[in-house]
């Protein structure tokens, strides 16, 4: 719980405060080269999700994000693994920071628009997109991995016969077991 809730409040606090100083030093016009032409800094005001999409319907986006958020959370407050517990503080942490967003520039229920302002050539975006693209990958990887839960009804759902062995080993955060049953 302890690493899911300081990945969670690190990731959180870097994305508004990137925010903070991109409100605070760029403004619309600004094209500001980080990295050549690859990546710059751009201020914008993004209304709808991913290339402003859904942008007349910001609320259902919003709705989304928070029940993916309170979903996400309940896992990396339960989970006995290290790897989904950082994986869990990255996912809601990304879709928090933007949930953030929608509701401190609200103008009606949930409908304020994200600060993103890291130009990437085909779309801009902000830290909290990053987080959410790397939990992404994370998440692929973990199953891919088959990464146990650590949460007995999740591992039991998703990994059937192999649950029960889980549930009778103890097993250090992060660790795998291998089809055999011996910790990995």
């Amino acid at each position: 719980m302890t690493v899911f809730v300081s990945v969670l409040l690190v990731l959180v606090t870097a994305d508004q405060a990137t925010k903070a100083l991109a409100k605070r030093f760029l403004t619309p016009q600004s094209d500001i080269s980080v990295i050549g032409h690859f990546i710059r800094l751009t201020l914008l005001h993004n209304s709808g999700a991913t290339m402003s999409i859904g942008a007349t319907r910001t609320w259902v986006i919003s709705l989304f994000a928070i029940l993916a958020s309170v979903c996400v959370m309940w896992i990396g407050l339960k989970t006995q693994s290290l790897w989904w517990a950082i994986t869990a503080g990255m996912t809601s942490a990304g879709a928090l920071g933007n949930v953030i967003d929608r509701i401190v520039y609200a103008h009606g229920f949930i409908d304020g628009a994200v600060v993103d302002f890291i130009n990437y050539g085909p779309f801009v975006g902000n830290v909290a997109d990053i987080v959410l693209t790397i939990a992404a990958i994370a998440i692929v990887v973990g199953v891919l991995r088959a990464e146990r839960f650590g949460i007995t009804r999740i591992d039991r759902l998703l990994y059937s016969e192999d649950a029960e062995k889980s549930q009778h080993e103890k097993t250090e955060p992060g660790q795998r077991i291998e089809e055999n049953g011996r910790n990995k």
